[in-house]
């Protein structure tokens, strides 16, 4: 991670995954969002053969070319929170758009805890 100016095009983490420790973060997804989504995704999980990668700045979370806005336009990050969540960990940005209320899921990759404390720490305080 690079200590850049905040910027809307700045990356401030670009992390790249092994297909393990994607295939980790979709299960976790998959039970966290209940019994018949991980019904629905067992399929898609058993044939996943790419490995993830996201890449976050100061106003978006791009996850495998899918582009999230947190802030900005009206919206806003509320909190940053990275957890345990068993065999990876997860830095979750809780956002609101208007009166909704919003959640980003990213996966910390291993070895990169330090940075994902930084980024969150960064992401925090404008």
């Amino acid at each position: 991670m690079e200590n850049q100016q905040k910027t809307n095009n700045t990356v401030l983490a670009h992390w790249v995954y092994s297909k393990e420790e994607w295939r980790r973060f979709l299960r976790w997804r998959s039970a966290k969002k209940g019994f018949l989504y991980v019904l629905l995704q067992k399929m898609k999980l058993l044939t996943a053969t790419k490995a993830g990668e996201v890449e976050i700045t100061s106003y978006t979370v791009t996850i495998n070319k899918i582009r999230k806005q947190f802030a900005g336009n009206n919206g806003y990050p509320d909190k940053i929170n990275i957890y345990d969540a068993g065999k990876l960990n997860v830095m979750e940005i809780h956002f609101r758009t208007g009166n909704r209320s919003r959640e980003i899921d990213i996966p910390v990759p291993k070895g990169k805890l330090k940075d994902a404390i930084r980024l969150q720490e960064q992401l925090s305080n404008p």
